[in-house]
Formats: C-alpha cells, structure tokens, sequence
C-alpha cells in the first residue's frame, strides 16, 4: 500500500539518521524553530506528498510511462524557480535540459519514436504529474531553508514528513490489506529506507544547495542512464547502438552545466578511459574479456584519480607526485 510503504520509509529512514544527527538537531534547533513553517513545508512536499503519490500512481501505470513523465522535471523546476525566486535559464542550460532530455527519450525508447504510439496514459499518469510538480516546488523550496546543518534538515524533514502521513496511514490500514511482513518486503524497505532516502537526500539536498535548483534539476535525466548501465554490469542485458547516442546526448551536457576547466577536464578524462576500455573490448572480438562494467569501472578509477591529483596540486594530500 502506497501510504504504508512511504511511512515506513521514512520512519526508518529517520531512525537511521537519528543518531548521527542528534546533536546538529540540539545546536540548530533555535534556527529551525524560528523557520518552522518552511520546514514544515520541506516535510509536506518533498517527504510526505511526493514519495505517497508516486507509489500511488505506480498503482495505475507503467514504469516506462513514469520515466518518460520524470524526463520533464527540469522544465518544472525551471518554472518554479522563475516564479518564486525570478531566476531564469541560461541559454547553456535551456540548451542542456533540451539535448539531455533528446538522451532520456533515446534510451527510453530504445532508438525508436513509434514506441511513442504505443503507450496508453492512464489517471496513473496525471497523479504522476501532481507528484513532479510537488517535488519540483520542494526542490526549489530547499534553497529558502534555514542556514542550518544537513543532517539537522534530513532528520526533521523525514520526522515530520512520516508524522504527516499518521492520519493517512491509520485511513489506509483500514481501507486496505495490510502489507505482509515476508523477507522479500523488509529487505526492499530497508533498501528504500537507506538508500534512495536517506543517502540519496542527503546528496540531493547538498547537491541543490552549491549549485542551485535549476543546474540541479537536469542531473535526473541521468537515472535512466544509470538504470541502464546497472541492467548491463548485473542483468548481463547487451549494449546496443541506442544506449551509446543516449549516453553521449546526455553527458553532452556537461560542458554546459560545468564551465570550470577542472571540471571539464575531469569529465574528459571519465570519458577516455571509457572509450579506450569499449576499443580495447572491441578489439578483442567482443569476446567479453573487457566489459562495459570494465569501462564504467575505469571511467570511476580515472574520476577518483582527477582528485587525488588536484588534491596533491592544492597541497592538501601529502603524495610525492609532481
């Protein structure tokens, strides 16, 4: 059950982060207090609206019909950061959302637009759309949250958002089946709770708050990306020549979001060391002695090595490398 699953989510999610956050709550808690309505606000829109509406709508829809919807986030963000706060696209951006966007549907559609004739959109869809729109306005929202430490707004922010949805819960236990506490159940709950919630916020919000909503926003056109990498390195499905121009279309992008040299050139260098590995594999008669997985492995190596060296560049990381 939607409401069910968002709650215990998050309970657990904040029963995780509790601890490591307890004395960041006590020193922030005047600066919280003093903001409460926003926090309050955060809660709603980020924690309690959207996850419960996005389970709901996955009720009545199919997943494809979810991503596809997903790919329109940084439009919505966009839309909310210019009414809110008055900040525009920049060109670049504008340019990155709509060619990053031109990657998604790619993937997603396997190369081939007549796919697009083929799905059907179901009330599934639209409470979809409700739920993007609730989260876009969070994401946009969580730059006028109180200067305060990110582990004091996740641990309110996932109390309150679980407090949110009591009354909901308690209408849903006796409206609905209860869900069965089986193995599978509790260790999907205990992915969700500390994965796409408590790690995945804490990145997110950090993410928002040094780059802004709107730079933000088109890095969710890299979760089809990452699904399909996933697919590949442990489903063992094979690469085909649509993943390759979804991939290049999206982290296309960069340059446009990225303007410093170093980051640039770190980005340059992940994706070297990805082309040489698919070379090297091809050379070898695809004969899977160099894999995909090889070359996203490599692409990593060479992103952790681009900052050890800047480190030893800034002094910072005391390595006899000149």
């Amino acid at each position: 059950p939607p409401v069910t699953l968002s709650f215990l989510r998050w309970f657990v999610a904040f029963l995780i982060i509790l601890p490591f956050a307890w004395k960041h709550l006590a020193q922030d808690w005047a600066a919280i207090r003093k903001n409460l309505g926003m926090m309050m606000l955060l809660s709603f829109t980020g924690i309690s609206a959207f996850n419960t509406l996005q389970y709901w709508a996955l009720e009545h829809t199919q997943a494809l019909n979810t991503l596809l919807l997903q790919s329109s986030v940084p439009l919505m963000v966009a839309v909310w950061s210019l009414v809110l706060l008055g900040i525009r696209l920049t060109l670049g951006q504008l340019l990155g959302v709509l060619l990053s966007l031109a990657g998604v549907l790619v993937i997603l559609l396997h190369g081939d637009l007549t796919t697009l004739s083929k799905i059907e959109f179901n009330k599934g869809d639209l409470i979809f759309i409700v739920a993007l729109l609730i989260f876009a306005l969070y994401s946009v929202l969580s730059l006028k949250r109180p200067r305060i430490h990110g582990l004091s707004v996740a641990a309110f922010t996932f109390g309150c958002g679980a407090l949110f949805l009591v009354p909901f819960l308690i209408w849903e236990l006796g409206a609905r089946p209860v869900m069965q506490l089986t193995t599978t159940n509790l260790l999907s709950l205990f992915y969700v709770a500390v994965f796409p919630s408590t790690l995945a916020y804490l990145c997110f919000n950090r993410g928002v708050q040094l780059i802004g909503a709107n730079r933000a926003a088109p890095f969710f056109h890299m979760v089809p990306v990452f699904g399909t990498v996933m697919s590949i390195v442990f489903i063992g499905e094979h690469p085909q020549a649509f993943h390759f121009i979804g991939f290049a279309l999206v982290l296309a992008v960069a340059p446009l979001l990225w303007s410093s040299s170093f980051a640039q050139t770190m980005l340059s260098q992940i994706g070297i060391a990805i082309i040489a590995c698919l070379a090297y594999n091809m050379l070898l008669g695809q004969g899977g002695m160099l894999s995909f997985g090889h070359a996203v492995y490599s692409g990593l190596g060479s992103y952790m090595a681009i900052h050890a060296l800047n480190m030893v560049s800034k002094g910072s990381l005391p390595l006899p490398v000149s």
